[in-house]
C-alpha cells in the first residue's frame, strides 16, 4: 500500500477529509478567561489609563490576529504571526498577546485582514492616501506574490486606485474607482472570480458584467457586489458556479458583509435592517433594527446606531456570538474574526472577546473570555515589550486523578520523547483522556502536558502546551474495506496492514502528523492496546521515525 493510502484509509474512518478546495476551520473550544478588565475601564500594565496616548482609528480581525490603525498612520497588531502577519517577511513561530508595531508601515487610513478562513494565516492590507495599498503577511492572496511565501510591507501596484479591498478563502477583490471589481485567486474552483475559468486562473482579472460597484462582500465560495443603486449581484457558489446574477429582494443596500468562513452574505439597508441570503439566494430579514454597520467572519456582528454591539450566526462557545455584548463605551466600529471579535470605542481604545488561543484578544494572556477585555497598552506612545501569554493559557481547573486504573495498566507520569517541540527528552503526562467514536470503530487518545477538559478533548494546545494524539482504527483491507471495531492488539503506522494508528502532536502552531516527521522507519512505529473496556484504554507506545521518538506506557480514561 502506497504511503498516501493512510490518508484514504483514515478518511474511510471519518478521521481525515481532504478536498481540492479549502474547507471551514473547526477551531476547538476553550475555557473561560479569569483575567482582564471589561473594555473601556481600568488601567494598562504600566498604570496609565487604557487608551491614553495614541488613539486607534480603524480595526480589523482575521484568523488569529487583529490589528489597529493608529491616528498617526502606524499599525499595531496582536495574535498569531506564524505566516508573516507581523511584517517580517518570514514564518515566525510567534504569538504576541499584546500589541506590536509593524515596521515599514505609515500613512495608513483603513485596514483589511483575510485570505484564509482555515488553519493558515492571513494577509493584511492598509489603505493609504491616493488609493494606494500596502500589504504584508501570507502571500496566498496578495497580488503579485505568486500565491506563496510571506511578504514584507510593500505597496501593491495592482491595487492602486482601489476604494476597497476584501479577502476571503484564497480569493481577493478590489472595488475600483470606476465601479469595476477586480479579483485574483490561488484556487478558482467555485468560480470566485466570476470568469467561469475554474482552473489555471492567474493574475488580477476584472469580474465580468459588474459595473457601478461600491463595495464587495466575500464568503468561502462566492462574492457579491453592492451596486450604487442599492442592488446586489453575486457570482460563484459551490453548487451553481454562476456568473454575476442579481439577488432578488436585496435592495436599498448601504453596506455589505460576507461571512468569510461560511456562505452567508448580508446587507444593511436604508431602513437600518439586515437582509441576508446564502447559495439559494432566498433573502431573509434579521430581527435586529437600527443597525449602522456590520462585520462577519465565523460569526456576524452588528454595530447599532446606539453604539452597542450585537452578534449572531455562530455557536456562542466563547461568547463570540453573544447578542448582548457587555461593552461600556460607545462603539464606532466592530470587527469579526475567527471565533473572536474586537470593537473600537469612541475614545480610540480597543476591546476584544471570544477565542484566545494565540493572543488575539490582546490582553497578555491565552485565556478565552466571553466578556470584552481591553487590548493592553495599545495607546502607548512607545509599546512595552510584547508578551506571548504562555504563562496564562486556558486549561481545565480539574486535575485528573487517574483513580481506578485497571490491573496490569500503568498511568506513566511521562513518556520518553524526541520531538522538535519537546524539551528535556520527555512529555509530561498531566491528563490522559480517550473517546470511543463511531460505535467503537475508532478510539482516540490524548496524552497532554496540561490539564485537558475531558468534555473538550479536541481543544487545541496553546502556548507551551503539548498533546500527543493516538487514533486507532481497523480496516478490512481484503474484504469490503469497511472499518471494524477496535479491540486489543498491536497497531502500526505501517500502511500495509489493517491495524493502523494515526499519530499527531498538537502544539501552538498546529497539529504535526506522521507525514510531517519523515516516513523513514515507519514500520518501527507501533502502539499496543493491552486493555480496552468502556472505562479505560491502556497499553504501550513505541513510535520511532527518522527524526522523532515516543516510548512509554499510557492509560487513558474513556469519556462518554
Amino acid at each position: 500500500m502506497h504511503v498516501r493510502t493512510i490518508v484514504s484509509v483514515f478518511a474511510s474512518l471519518a478521521l481525515l477529509s481532504i478536498t481540492g478546495c479549502p474547507k471551514k476551520d473547526a477551531s476547538s473550544e476553550g475555557g473561560k478567561s479569569d483575567k482582564g478588565e471589561k473594555g473601556g475601564k481600568g488601567k494598562d500594565d504600566d498604570g496609565d489609563e487604557k487608551g491614553g496616548g495614541k488613539k486607534a482609528i480603524a480595526i480589523a480581525a482575521g484568523q488569529s490576529i487583529a490589528c489597529a490603525v493608529m491616528e498617526d498612520g502606524t499599525v499595531r497588531c496582536w495574535g498569531r504571526g506564524d505566516f508573516g502577519e507581523f511584517g517580517g517577511g518570514k514564518a515566525e513561530a510567534r504569538d504576541a498577546a499584546t500589541p506590536i508595531e509593524i515596521e515599514g508601515v505609515s500613512g495608513a487610513k483603513s485596514i483589511v485582514i483575510g485570505g484564509d478562513p482555515g488553519s493558515a494565516g492571513d494577509a493584511i492590507c492598509v489603505g493609504q492616501k491616493g488609493d494606494k495599498w500596502t500589504c504584508w503577511g501570507h502571500g496566498r492572496v496578495i497580488p503579485g506574490s505568486e500565491g506563496s511565501g510571506y511578504a514584507k510591507p510593500a505597496v501593491v501596484d495592482e491595487l492602486t486606485g482601489a476604494k476597497q479591498v476584501v479577502f476571503a478563502n484564497g480569493t481577493g477583490y478590489a472595488v475600483m474607482g470606476d465601479g469595476k471589481v477586480k479579483a485574483w485567486t490561488d484556487n478558482n474552483c467555485f468560480n470566485t472570480t466570476g470568469t467561469g475559468k475554474l482552473t489555471g486562473q492567474k493574475g488580477v482579472v476584472t469580474v465580468p458584467d459588474v459595473s457601478g460597484a461600491v463595495a464587495v462582500g466575500a464568503t468561502q465560495t462566492n462574492a457579491c457586489a453592492l451596486l450604487k443603486d442599492g442592488t446586489v449581484t453575486c457570482w460563484g457558489y459551490s453548487g451553481k458556479k454562476q456568473a454575476p446574477t442579481v439577488v432578488e429582494g436585496a435592495t436599498d443596500g448601504v453596506s455589505i458583509a460576507g461571512n468569510a468562513s461560511g456562505g452567508d452574505t448580508c446587507i444593511v439597508n436604508k431602513a437600518k435592517k439586515i437582509v441576508c441570503w446564502s447559495e439559494s439566494q432566498k433573502v431573509s430579514e434579521n430581527k435586529l433594527s437600527n443597525v449602522a454597520s456590520m462585520s462577519a467572519r465565523s460569526q456576524s456582528c452588528a454595530l447599532l446606531t446606539s453604539g452597542k454591539v450585537s452578534c449572531f450566526g455562530s455557536y456562542d462557545d466563547y461568547g463570540q456570538g453573544s447578542e448582548k455584548v457587555a461593552l461600556e463605551k460607545k462603539i464606532t466600529q466592530v470587527a469579526a474574526g475567527q471565533q473572536f471579535n474586537c470593537a473600537l470605542d469612541e475614545d480610540g481604545g480597543v476591546s476584544c472577546w471570544g477565542y484566545n488561543r494565540n493572543g488575539q484578544l490582546g490582553n497578555g494572556t491565552l485565556m478565552d473570555s466571553k466578556d470584552p477585555v481591553a487590548v493592553s497598552a495599545l495607546g502607548k506612545a512607545k509599546l512595552p515589550k510584547e508578551k506571548d501569554g504562555a504563562d496564562q493559557a486556558t486549561e481545565s481547573k480539574v486535575k485528573q486523578a487517574f483513580d481506578g486504573v485497571p490491573k496490569g495498566c500503568k498511568a506513566a507520569p511521562a513518556v520518553a520523547a524526541k520531538f522538535k517541540y519537546i524539551d528535556g527528552g520527555k512529555l509530561e503526562v498531566k491528563s490522559a483522556y480517550a473517546r470511543s467514536e463511531y460505535e467503537g470503530k475508532t478510539i482516540a487518545v490524548s496524552l497532554a502536558n496540561y490539564q485537558v477538559d475531558p468534555k473538550k478533548q479536541w481543544d487545541l494546545a496553546r502556548g507551551k502546551q503539548l498533546k500527543l494524539g493516538l487514533r486507532f482504527g481497523i480496516v478490512d483491507l481484503k474484504g469490503d474495506k469497511k472499518p471494524m471495531k477496535v479491540d486489543e492488539g498491536v497497531f502500526s503506522m505501517d500502511t500495509k496492514q489493517d491495524r493502523l494508528v494515526y499519530v499527531s502532536v498538537d502544539h501552538r502552531a498546529g497539529s504535526m502528523t506522521i507525514a510531517d516527521w519523515g516516513l523513514d522507519g515507519v514500520k518501527a512505529g507501533t502502539v499496543e492496546i493491552k486493555h480496552l473496556d468502556a472505562e479505560w484504554v491502556c497499553g504501550h507506545l513505541s513510535i520511532k521515525t527518522k527524526d522523532s521518538e515516543f516510548d512509554g506506557d499510557f492509560a487513558a480514561a474513556i469519556v462518554k
